[in-house]
């Protein structure tokens, strides 16, 4: 099966207090920053998650020295160490420089009085060509039922429900997860074929994304509700 990880265990959740006083004031003040700029709440997440990574081998490599007086030589090493010691994709790459440039234009923007010199260098460095490294899993009808199946005979019910609403609907995940039982009434049905929800959260900018509604087929999710 597809769609496999590979996660590196850099940092702890107190990694913060380990890294120095300026770096930390620096990545706090960046994601105030972007949550101010009403930058979707996951987005902000993955920013603390991935800076906290760099700081953190910043500390260990570089002596703690404050981003703002980073080499380009220091940066090509971090980006060495991450795909030759970790075995980061091309993709993960990627997302740590779109990470680290943000960090430098919202140094650019500012804190120009306080580092007038201080310029962006991670476009310098040279452009990552993304490429697809998930194999990307599509079940069959048959599949599908079997899966179903397997799952009421294991009086997994609950897990067959959600199941059954994701193949039903199309949705993601984090957009089942806002679904509620009385979403699913006589009352929201269209044409007897299909629910149509509630505006719910979906992808997009900002802390509220897209917020639109979703249509679940009643056919192939109403007897797992039922149930």
């Amino acid at each position: 099966m597809g769609r496999r990880t590979v996660y590196n265990k850099l940092t702890e959740v107190d990694s913060i207090d380990t890294i120095s006083k300026k770096n930390r004031e620096l990545l706090l003040a960046f994601l105030d920053y972007c949550t101010i700029n009403n930058k979707a709440p996951q987005t902000v997440k993955q920013y603390r998650a991935q800076l906290l990574v760099f700081f953190v081998w910043n500390k260990e490599h570089n002596g703690d020295k404050f981003f703002v007086n980073l080499r380009k030589r220091e940066l090509i090493e971090f980006f060495a160490y991450g795909r030759l010691q970790l075995k980061w994709s091309p993709n993960r790459l990627a997302s740590f420089k779109a990470v680290l440039s943000s960090l430098s234009m919202y140094i650019e923007r500012v804190y120009d009085e306080e580092y007038p010199t201080f310029r962006n260098l991670i476009p310098s460095l040279g452009p990552i060509t993304i490429t697809q490294v998930r194999e990307k899993t599509v079940l069959g009808k048959e599949e599908v039922e079997q899966t179903l199946y397997v799952l009421v005979r294991m009086g997994k019910i609950q897990e067959a429900c959600w199941f059954a609403l994701l193949y039903s609907s199309g949705m993601r995940k984090s957009e089942v997860a806002q679904m509620q039982a009385d979403f699913f009434v006589p009352e929201n049905t269209i044409c007897d074929i299909m629910y149509k929800t509630p505006p719910i959260r979906t992808k997009g900018r900002g802390e509220e994304g897209k917020v639109v509604p979703r249509y679940v087929f009643i056919y192939t999710f109403q007897p797992y509700l039922e149930k």
